[in-house]
């Protein structure tokens, strides 16, 4: 586990447009007044849609500051990939997909 002081939980945004996860991001970037993970669930080194299981579990690993992980996704297949990812971290990695609509939920 990474060591933080706030033990803060981390945020995955998991998009079937990995532009529009980043953008998400960036929008949050304005709103946050605490150092916590916010990291891209999506294949960002591809210019492509959607990800995949890997991808989704790379990012919650990145998150983990020790305080858990949230992940909101949009529909689908990022669904079903971040899905998976959680059960597969299980044990590893505390992790939920947020019950909540994507940008509003994450602000």
């Amino acid at each position: 586990m990474k060591e933080n002081n706030h033990n803060l939980v981390g945020i995955v945004v998991v998009s079937h447009s990995n532009t529009l996860a980043q953008e998400i991001i960036n929008f949050v970037k304005v709103f946050k007044q605490e150092d916590f993970a916010l990291e891209n669930g999506g294949d960002v080194k591809r210019e492509v849609y959607g990800t995949n299981v890997e991808n989704v579990k790379e990012a919650i690993i990145r998150a983990d500051n020790g305080a858990g992980v949230l992940v909101f996704v949009d529909m689908g297949s990022s669904v079903f990939h971040a899905t998976k990812a959680v059960e597969e971290l299980r044990g590893e990695v505390e992790a939920e997909i947020a019950d909540a609509p994507l940008v509003e939920g994450i602000i």
